[in-house]
């Protein structure tokens, strides 16, 4: 067993704490998407409540979406209604009862796969002016209870920050999954299923080349990443089916799928590409009680202008796992530069208490 003293930890703390100054503000108001409406009026409910999003959303992707990527964008609204189906018609609703065009709303959705058409992500140990990483940290208590953090890194500013949304999906009156999403989006990355698992994804290679992404997506039926995450939390039952449909689902990006499950050892990262998984990391054969994901292979050194992943390590140990709980891993996430000027939000779960909290960063 790795760990250290809570003077340590408090050390660590300062230090981050002196490095980046981020405001914190939880999240506890709830939007019900229910699946069985109609898919033009399943995202309603969240539309009356930001009255304000279409111009904000308007002048966010004017400043950060890449010129080259509306030729791209021009394809899938043109092809909105044969190649996406049911979720096209989803963000049309969406789009409609935002104010928001439906070009702009498809490329929101697209941001993943569109990434490599914008900037390189710079480094982000010594803070850079633009990131779209992640960080994910699973854990085991010594009682065997799972916990699971989660740092969403991206480009937004504050103005946007505020439209970070929790969200129950509902089929009728069967709850099925809780999620954090921002206003928009039909699909999310971070989610659980209460009692049986959580769910997080974090970027890999980028995205993966634009044009791989969209053949695969058109011609062999590859989901979108965001997407893809709600398949998973709509489809999978418990941790199990969880981590083969993490393995098996078709995706359009590579990307890194990070769970959770409600019994001790289960926790895993599968490093995905389109087709299959490179590698199943799964903490109950590693000999540790904790897995870390950033954005890099986890059996590559991370690059030393974003290393994260060292960092978080390092914090972890501190800890040990004797003192890890859902408020210490939140000071780990909470650390820098696993939370750094790019982290729009912070999530932890324990499945098995069926807790989930979510909170939005501001910088200062």
């Amino acid at each position: 067993m790795r760990g250290s003293t809570a003077t340590s930890l408090l050390a660590l703390l300062l230090v981050a704490s002196s490095t980046v100054a981020m405001r914190t503000v939880q999240l506890n108001t709830t939007f019900k998407v229910d699946i069985s409406l109609d898919p033009e009026h399943r995202f309603d409910e969240v539309c009356k409540a930001f009255p304000n999003f279409a111009k904000d959303a308007k002048a966010y992707a004017e400043q950060f979406l890449p010129k080259a990527a509306i030729p791209v964008v021009d394809v899938l609204v043109d092809a909105i209604d044969t190649v996406l189906g049911e979720r096209g018609k989803e963000m049309k609703g969406y789009a409609k009862c935002t104010g928001l065009d439906l070009g702009t709303l498809v490329a929101l959705n697209y941001a993943y796969e569109l990434r490599r058409l914008g900037p390189a992500a710079p480094n982000t140990t010594t803070p850079g002016d633009y990131h779209g990483m992640c960080t994910s940290i699973v854990a085991q208590q010594e009682d065997g209870t799972m916990v699971h953090g989660r740092n969403m890194d991206w480009n937004l500013d504050n103005a946007m920050r505020p439209y970070t949304i929790l969200v129950d999906f509902y089929d009728g009156d069967k709850h099925l999954f809780q999620g954090i999403t921002f206003v928009g989006f039909i699909g999310l990355i971070t989610a659980y299923k209460p009692g049986q698992f959580s769910m997080s994804m974090d970027a890999r290679e980028e995205g993966g080349a634009i044009a791989g992404d969209f053949l695969q997506m058109i011609f062999k039926g590859g989901v979108e990443t965001s997407y893809a995450g709600r398949v998973i939390m709509q489809e999978a039952t418990d941790y199990e089916s969880a981590r083969t449909l993490a393995s098996t689902i078709s995706l359009a990006a590579p990307i890194y799928i990070i769970m959770a499950g409600s019994q001790p050892g289960e926790g895993c990262v599968v490093t995905r590409d389109r087709d299959a998984p490179v590698d199943v990391w799964d903490l109950s054969a590693t000999g540790s009680w904790y897995l870390i994901e950033t954005n890099y292979d986890h059996w590559q050194p991370a690059p030393a202008g974003d290393d994260r992943r060292d960092y978080g390590i390092k914090h972890m140990d501190a800890v040990g796992q004797d003192k890890i709980s859902i408020d210490t891993l939140f000071d780990v996430m909470s650390m820098y530069p696993t939370m750094n000027n790019n982290t729009e939000y912070t999530t932890v779960f324990a499945p098995a208490k069926s807790y989930f909290a979510g909170y939005v960063r501001y910088t200062n």
